[in-house]
């Protein structure tokens, strides 16, 4: 497995799951777009010397889903915060 494709797959789950059950949106776009984005940068590791490219961008989408407000409705730490109580 390329050493983007998890990093790829945890911000769509958390994307997916941020929207679904923290905004109430059922929005399977997410799911193709995951997939696009992971075969993408495999491919793209593919070539020599753009590893550490393809994981760098794709660590740097998990930390943009978690921070980002998206537009219909709250960031996944915000949800977070609300659900724990504040902690």
């Amino acid at each position: 497995m390329a050493r983007s494709t998890a990093p790829v797959l945890i911000a769509g789950g958390v994307s997916f799951g941020n929207a679904w059950l923290g905004n109430g949106h059922l929005d399977l776009k997410i799911l193709v777009a995951t997939g696009i984005a992971a075969g993408g940068l495999a491919l793209l590791e593919q070539v020599p010397g753009a590893s550490g490219f393809a994981a760098g961008v794709a660590w740097i989408a998990v930390l943009s889903v978690f921070l980002i407000t998206p537009k219909g409705g709250q960031s996944p730490a915000a949800n977070l915060t609300k659900i724990t109580g504040g902690l």
